[in-house]
């Protein structure tokens, strides 16, 4: 685990005017370094202090699935939520199932913008010959931390994908995302699957000592439960391209599903904070893509795709002030 500042002082009242005293230090949870939430919420810390005077405590190498819990409890002010984990936590289903106060829970979490953060990445070592999804019959498959969402997820576009069931036509292991990345290396496991940008130097780095292949999804077409898979809230189907990775030995494009995460804040957190963040994000644009060009998927036209919370009151004012054309299914009950 890891922590880091982003900035030494709250600097609201000497250098910004729109925020008002009340301004607070955003207290943050994301995932290990390098991916593209990880970047994200650095960015968002990042802007928020510059252009807001409001800087963000950021404690990294958390899984998404507490973090939201840490976060509808007010333990934390951001971090960034899995669209699909959302709806578990209001229907107090999968990991959380035994929450019986989850539902109640889940009225306080609130949004600021959607954005399209990474897709999932397949990958195996070229030298061992798989090349389609069904190879995996029989292997070691690295599908998430244990109790995550991203455990379930993956485990359910295998299903529907191949067939197969975890535990009896392949062995799923479970670790955090770098002990996993780790295993893959040391050819503990066969199969390392990774939330990644295109591009990500995560998966680059993989194949600097062996070549890489990454195994894509098959044709959806006839395939109800695939085809469901990629519809659901949250997912959408893309292609990896080849020749993305140096090491990459695939020669064609491989399709596989991008994940929309929710910028998430409690309903506790401070309205002036949160309007500042908001301003700080969408009137510097440009600058907050200068954090990587994945980041680009933040955009008006994406902002509030499969958005499964409320917006927060302070980002609501921002975006009724500039304009914007909110839905009235992300009126914050603060608001109306």
């Amino acid at each position: 685990m890891k922590i880091f500042r982003l900035g030494a002082a709250l600097l609201a009242a000497a250098l910004v005017t729109s925020v008002s005293a009340s301004a607070q230090t955003l207290r943050a949870q994301g995932p290990e370094p390098g991916g593209g939430s990880y970047i994200a919420t650095v960015a968002i810390g990042k802007m928020a202090e510059k252009h807001a005077g409001i800087p963000m405590q950021l404690q990294s190498g958390q899984t998404g699935t507490r973090s939201l819990v840490a976060l509808s409890r007010g333990q934390i002010d951001f971090t960034l939520l899995p669209v699909p984990a959302v709806n578990f936590y209001k229907n107090g289903k999968a990991m959380y199932q035994n929450m019986a106060d989850a539902p109640e829970l889940a009225k306080n979490l609130r949004g600021i913008l959607v954005w399209e953060c990474c897709s999932w990445h397949f990958v195996t070592y070229a030298e061992d010959g798989m090349t389609q999804m069904t190879d995996i019959a029989g292997k070691r498959v690295y599908t998430g931390p244990p109790g995550s969402v991203a455990k379930r997820i993956l485990e359910g576009i295998i299903k529907a994908a191949t067939g197969f069931e975890a535990g009896a036509d392949y062995t799923a292991v479970n670790l955090d995302w770098g002990s996993g990345a780790q295993a893959l290396r040391d050819r503990n496991v066969d199969v390392f699957i990774q939330p990644a940008q295109l591009g990500s130097a995560n998966v680059e780095q993989l194949s600097t000592a062996r070549d890489i292949r990454l195994l894509g999804l098959p044709p959806v077409e006839g395939n109800e439960a695939l085809t469901k898979a990629t519809k659901n809230p949250g997912n959408m189907l893309i292609e990896i391209p080849a020749g993305v990775y140096k090491g990459q030995a695939n020669e064609e494009a491989v399709s596989t599903i991008a994940i929309r995460h929710i910028a998430g804040v409690g309903v506790h957190t401070d309205a002036d904070t949160i309007y500042a963040v908001t301003k700080a994000i969408w009137e510097n644009i440009d600058e907050f893509y200068g954090y990587g060009d994945f980041l680009r998927q933040v955009n008006p036209e994406l902002a509030f795709v499969d958005m499964n919370v409320p917006l927060h009151a302070g980002a609501y004012r921002y975006y009724v002030e500039a304009g914007w054309d909110v839905p009235e299914a992300l009126i914050p009950p603060e608001a109306q």
